[in-house]
């Protein structure tokens, strides 16, 4: 004879994020993902973090500078001694469930319009 014991939430849990995203749902790091380039004029950029934020939040976070830097001194030493001259953040179009968003935009009132955005973790 069983006793099942249901638990209820009152906090609605969040989404799970997929499982090659950067973040797992507590928002700790599980990779790291980088990308840069030098300049013509001898800068280095890079950049690369993700991190969750509201609509046309583009504060800059601390945290995530420190982890892009150190990463990117792992493969190139030298990046170490050199100042960091500015940062910048932007939006890039990831959806919750890791599944690219393609369709048509007539239900916004815009017909001919097309989106194919969201790809990749």
């Amino acid at each position: 004879h069983h006793h099942h014991h249901h638990h209820h939430h009152h906090h609605p849990q969040p989404l799970p994020i997929p499982e090659k995203c950067t973040h797992d749902r507590f928002n700790r790091r599980r990779i790291n993902h980088l990308y840069g380039r030098q300049r013509m004029d001898g800068y280095v950029i890079f950049g690369g973090d993700r991190v969750r934020c509201d609509n046309n939040d583009f504060t800059t976070d601390e945290e995530s500078i420190t982890s892009s830097r150190q990463h990117a001194s792992l493969l190139l030493p030298y990046l170490e001694e050199l100042e960091v001259e500015g940062v910048w953040a932007g939006v890039m179009p990831f959806s919750v469930d890791g599944q690219p968003l393609v369709g048509s935009l007539k239900g916004l009132g815009l017909p001919g319009m097309w989106v194919a955005t969201g790809f990749g973790p």
